[in-house]
C-alpha cells in the first residue's frame, strides 16, 4: 500500500480540514538568553517518518483549536520528549494536540530550547524552564481569544518534556503583578499535569498542594522510569496529593500516539480523557462520547460484498473496483461512514480502492494490501465455489521463507522470498527442481505471494499431482531502484540472480544444480527478465516461461537467433502468452513473429484479459504443470 503512514496523514487531514496552525514565538522579540543566536532550526526525519526538530532558539506554541461551538474551555500545554537533544514533535506533539482539539479541548505543543543537544549552551532549570513557564503565562493571557478557562489550563509531557511538567508544577506561581510584560503578570503554574514516561522520574518530589497529577508508562521502560514512576506515585500518596498510575504491561519507553498503535496503551489517551473528565476539568458537553463501533470492511456474505471507510469531512466518495468498469458511488451515514454494496461480486482476487474528493485511498480497515513499489490498492478475495487453483483450499501446504541478504553484486541488502513445496522438511533426501518466478514494474518481490497467490497455486497443483513439487524464488526485480527498463537494469538483475541469489538459494535448500531443472518465468517486466535471461542463458535454464511480457529488444535475440537448432536442442519449453486487451500485445507478436522466423519452438497463447493479475493467476496455473515433466 502508498506508505501507510502517508495514507494515515491523508486520512488525519481530511478529519481536521481547518486551516494549519501557526507558531507563535513566547517572546517576540527574542528569547532572553538567546542573544546573538540566529542558527536555523533543524528538521530531521526519523526512520518511521515522523519529525525531530532541534536547534531551537526561538521558542514556540503552535495552538490547536476547537471550533467555538465545540471548545469546552479546557486546555492542555503538550510538550514533547527528546532527551532535550531533540523535540519529537508528531507522535508526542501534534498527533496528541489534534487529538485532543477533536474533543474541544485546546491544546498548544510547545517547542523549548534543548539543553543537551551538542554544543548548545542552554540550561534544564533556566531556558527550557523559563520556556515552558512563558509558554503557561502566554496561553493565560490569551485565555478569551482563545475561548480557554485559565483556571482549567493543564499540562501534559513526553519523557524529558514531562520532566519539565514536574518542574513548573512544582515550582512555578503567580506572575509579577508589576511586571512590565503583561504575560510575566499571569500564573505559570499548571492546574493539573500529565507525565508520560517522564525523564528523571524518581526525582520528583511533589507537595501536598501538587496539581493533581495523571502518569503512565511502560513496563519495559528503562529502570528510572518503570520502577521511577512508581515511586513518583507513592510521593504523591504520601504526599497527600492526587494521583492515578498506568503501567502497561510489555510496552516499553516512546509509545506516544500513533496511527494503528495496538492493545491498552493504544487508549491512554481515553484514560487521561476520562480522567479529566473526572477531576471536573471537562464540561459535560465535552465528557468523551462512547467510541464508535468499529468499521467493518470489506464485509463478505456469500457474493455480497459491503465495503466502508470513514471520512467525515469529505463531499464525494467512490468505490473502484477491478471487477466493475465504472466507479461506484458510495452512501454517506450520519456518522460519516460512507458504504457501497456489491451483489453479486465475481469471484476472483481483486484489486479496490476509494476515492475520496478526488484522493485515491486504500481501504485503512483491511489489511489486505498489494505489495507494490507505491501501494495503491487493496485486495478483496472473493472465492470461487468449486475453490479454483489460487484459492485456499484443505490441502498439504508449503511454506514461503523470507531472507535478507547482502547483495556482493550490488553492494547492498536485498530480499528474497522462497517457497518449498508440502513434505520438504521431512523427506531431506529428495533435491528438486528451481523456478526463479519475477514480478512486473510496479510490484515488488512480494507480490507474487500475497497477491497472486503462487504458492496456493502451487499447493493446489502438487495436491492433484498436476505440477511436479518445485521450489520458487522470487527476487526484487529492481536492483537499481525504481528506474526504467533499460540501461543497467538488466546486467545488474542478471548478476545478482547469478552471484547472489541462486547460491544462496543452493546453499539453504536442496536444489538441482543442472540445467534441467531450472526454469524462470514471470510478467510484465518479469517477463523481459525470463526472456532475456532465461533465453540467453541456456546453459543454465531449459525452461522459460513470460506472461505478458515486456519482449527484449531485438539484439537481445541474437544469441538464440544465431543458433535455432542449438536453442531448440537445448529448450525443454518456451511458453509465452498474452491478452487480446494488453497494451503489450503488439510487442509480443512482433517477437512471435521473429521466433517463427528463426525456427525457435514455442508455445505462444493469445488469450481474452488485459495486463492484469486475473489473467497471470490463470496463466501460472497452466503454465507450473509444463514444468520438468521430461527432466531426468
Amino acid at each position: 500500500m502508498k506508505n501507510p503512514v502517508i495514507l494515515l496523514a491523508l486520512i488525519a487531514s481530511a478529519a481536521f480540514a481547518a486551516d494549519a496552525p501557526t507558531e507563535i514565538l513566547l517572546w517576540p522579540n527574542g528569547a532572553p538568553g538567546s542573544e546573538g543566536k540566529s542558527a536555523p532550526e533543524k528538521i530531521a526525519t526519523s526512520g518511521n517518518g515522523e519529525r525531530q526538530v532541534s536547534s531551537v532558539h526561538k521558542p514556540t506554541i503552535t495552538p490547536f483549536l476547537p471550533a467555538k461551538a465545540s471548545a469546552n474551555g479546557a486546555a492542555v500545554l503538550v510538550i514533547p520528549g527528546g532527551g532535550h537533544r531533540l523535540l519529537c514533535v508528531d507522535h508526542e506533539g501534534e498527533n496528541l494536540a489534534r487529538w485532543l482539539m477533536a474533543r474541544g479541548i485546546a491544546a498548544f505543543v510547545l517547542k523549548h530550547r534543548l539543553a543537551r543537544e551538542e554544543g548548545s549552551t542552554y540550561s534544564i532549570k533556566e531556558h527550557a524552564f523559563a520556556d515552558t513557564e512563558r509558554a503557561m503565562r502566554l496561553i493565560r493571557s490569551r485565555a478569551a481569544d482563545w475561548n480557554v478557562d485559565p483556571d482549567r489550563l493543564g499540562a501534559i509531557g513526553f519523557s524529558a518534556g514531562g520532566e519539565l511538567v514536574a518542574l513548573i508544577a512544582i515550582n512555578s506561581g503567580d506572575g509579577k503583578p508589576d511586571a512590565p510584560d503583561t504575560i510575566d503578570r499571569q500564573n505559570a503554574r499548571p492546574a493539573f499535569q500529565a507525565l508520560i514516561y517522564p525523564g528523571r522520574s524518581g526525582d520528583i518530589q511533589p507537595g501536598k498542594d501538587a496539581p493533581p497529577a495523571f502518569l503512565a508508562c511502560g513496563e519495559k521502560d528503562r529502570q528510572d522510569i518503570a520502577e521511577g514512576l512508581a515511586e513518583t506515585y507513592l510521593h504523591f500518596k504520601r504526599a497527600g496529593a492526587s494521583a492515578e498510575l498506568h503501567i502497561y504491561a510489555g510496552v516499553g519507553h516512546g509509545f506516544g500516539l500513533r496511527d494503528g498503535m495496538k492493545g491498552p496503551v493504544a487508549a491512554w489517551p481515553e484514560r487521561f480523557a476520562e480522567w479529566l473528565g473526572s477531576r471536573a476539568f471537562l464540561t459535560a458537553q465535552a465528557q468523551i462520547p462512547p467510541r464508535p463501533a468499529p468499521i467493518v470492511s470489506p464485509e463478505i456474505a456469500d457474493a455480497r460484498v459491503t465495503l466502508r471507510i470513514r471520512a467525515t469531512q469529505a463531499k464525494e466518495v467512490a468505490l473502484r473496483g477491478q471487477w466493475a468498469k465504472e466507479p461506484i458511488p458510495m452512501k454517506r451515514s450520519e456518522d460519516g461512514v460512507w458504504t457501497a454494496t456489491v451483489e453479486p461480486t465475481p469471484a476472483g482476487v481483486w484489486e479496490y480502492s476509494f476515492v475520496v474528493d478526488g484522493l485515491k485511498v486504500l481501504d485503512p480497515r483491511n489489511p489486505a494490501i498489494k505489495p507494490q513499489r507505491e501501494p495503491q490498492v487493496s485486495i478483496l478475495h472473493i472465492p470461487s465455489n468449486p475453490p479454483a487453483p489460487w484459492d485456499w483450499q484443505d490441502v498439504p501446504h508449503g511454506t514461503v521463507h523470507g531472507h535478507s541478504y547482502a547483495s556482493k553484486a550490488l553492494g547492498k541488502q536485498r530480499e528474497i522470498l522462497v517457497y518449498t513445496p508440502p513434505g520438504y522438511e521431512r523427506d531431506t533426501a529428495k533435491s528438486l527442481p528451481l523456478l526463479v518466478l519475477q514480478h512486473g514494474y510496479g510490484d515488488n518481490y512480494r507480490t507474487w505471494v500475497a497477491h497472486g497467490k503462487a504458492h496456493w497455486i502451487l499447493d493446489s497443483l502438487i495436491a492433484q499431482n498436476k505440477a511436479r513439487p518445485m521450489i520458487v524464488a522470487m527476487l526484487d526485480g529492481h536492483p537499481l531502484g525504481t528506474g526504467p527498463l533499460e540501461g543497467n537494469a538488466m546486467e545488474a538483475f542478471q548478476r545478482e540472480l547469478f552471484e547472489d541469489a541462486i547460491p544462496l538459494v543452493e546453499s539453504l535448500y536442496r536444489v538441482e544444480k543442472d540445467r534441467t531443472h531450472r526454469a524462470i518465468a514471470g510478467l510484465s517486466m518479469g517477463g523481459w527478465h525470463s526472456l532475456t535471461i532465461g533465453m540467453g542463458n541456456l546453459d543454465r535454464f531449459a525452461w522459460v516461461g513470460a506472461f505478458s511480457a515486456a519482449p527484449p529488444a531485438a539484439e537481445a535475440t541474437q544469441n538464440f537467433a544465431a543458433d535455432p537448432e542449438g536453442a531448440n536442442a537445448r529448450l525443454r519449453l518456451l511458453w509465452i502468452a498474452c491478452g487480446k486487451g494488453d497494451f503489450l500485445l503488439q510487442r509480443n507478436e512482433e517477437y512471435i513473429a521473429t521466433l517463427k522466423d528463426k525456427g525457435i519452438r514455442h508455445q505462444w497463447h493469445l488469450t481474452e484479459g488485459d495486463h492484469s493479475w486475473p489473467v497471470w493467476r490463470r496463466y501460472l496455473a497452466e503454465f507450473l504443470p509444463l514444468l520438468f515433466t521430461e527432466a531426468k
